[in-house]
């Protein structure tokens, strides 16, 4: 996926002149002036300078004579500036951000559907469903089979590639799910060949077996209880009493609605999912094969508490799939 880095205010030209040129001095005073607007914390800033390494908080006039004398950290100069409001890359929506083969590959890492001769170039060839499938895998075949249908025909870019990257676009720009649909609506009567869900429930149906599970659970509005295992049926709040509910007139009618909401995101399966991924397994295992043998600290792994943890509980550090959650 090509990736174009937004340059929107920021920019990193005046970091490679001359310290003493009055260039570089606006180009300084210009950066301090917009990382203040937008990463900044009581009116201070991270210092970038070799000696402070974004360590600590620096008055605009700290920050302005460190980066004078001793210069931009090297290693914080190649990278996203993300103390001082950097933005992360964003794709190039002249691309596709996924073509047929890389879905079919994801499809696979994120349903653990690996044989022993998948890889990323021929996943597809393998992808025969066998009898008496679970759930899951009847998931991961229907999106198999979905991810092999062209949006339209001769286009050579797949059905299940478009509604993805319409869900990133829903995503990033805050649409609602009544736009989602007038948008497929549109579409649809432009393009009258394409192969698009008739609204946003149908897409959702499409591409829900790729979301990591969310439980909802109901809130006091004073942050005193959650309505959650042994109390989620109850109807007033053990400590202060009120009630669970608030009434709402919606279509002329009255409908009862919680006052607050919690959204929880079990841990498990997020760690499961890194794990069955190829791409990220390997990763999620390097504390234990890759450890440092010169006693240099260079990972959490190296330090003296995750050894102090290693020797208390030995067995669990024998483990190469177990880590430590900090």
């Amino acid at each position: 996926m090509a990736l174009q880095v937004s340059s929107v205010g920021m920019d990193k030209e005046w970091v490679f002149l001359d310290r003493r040129s009055d260039e570089y001095i606006a180009g300084l005073r210009a950066f301090i002036n917009k990382s203040l607007l937008v990463s900044s914390f009581e009116g201070k800033i991270k210092c970038l300078c070799i000696e402070c390494y974004n360590c600590g908080w620096r008055t605009l006039k700290e920050v302005e004579d460190h980066l004078k004398v001793d210069g931009m950290w090297p290693d914080y100069v190649h990278s996203r500036w993300k103390w001082h409001g950097e933005p992360w890359p964003m794709p190039n929506m002249g691309e596709p951000p996924l073509g047929v083969a890389n879905t079919t590959a994801m499809l696979h890492d994120a349903f653990g559907m690996h044989g022993p001769h998948n890889n990323d170039d021929n996943v597809e060839d393998q992808d025969v469903p066998p009898p008496n499938l679970t759930p899951a895998a009847e998931n991961f075949y229907r999106l198999i089979k979905e991810g092999q249908k062209e949006l339209y025909p001769g286009c050579g870019r797949s059905k299940l590639d478009f509604i993805l990257e319409l869900y990133q676009l829903k995503a990033k720009n805050s649409w609602s799910n009544v736009s989602f649909t007038c948008l497929l609506d549109m579409l649809k009567n432009w393009f009258s060949e394409s192969n698009l869900p008739a609204n946003f429930y149908q897409s959702k149906k499409l591409v829900t077996a790729l979301a990591l599970p969310c439980e909802k659970i109901d809130v006091c509005p004073n942050d005193c209880m959650l309505f959650w295992k042994l109390d989620k049926n109850l109807r007033n709040y053990k400590h202060c009493g009120a009630s669970r509910y608030r009434s709402k007139i919606v279509s002329g009618r009255r409908i009862r609605v919680v006052h607050k909401v919690l959204h929880y995101f079990p841990i498990g399966p997020r760690l499961q999912r890194l794990y069955m991924s190829r791409h990220t397994a390997e990763s999620m295992v390097w504390h234990s094969e890759e450890r440092n043998k010169y006693e240099v600290l260079r990972h959490p792994v190296d330090s003296p508490a995750w050894k102090h943890l290693d020797n208390m509980y030995p067995s669990f550090a024998f483990e190469h799939e177990m880590f430590v959650l900090a």
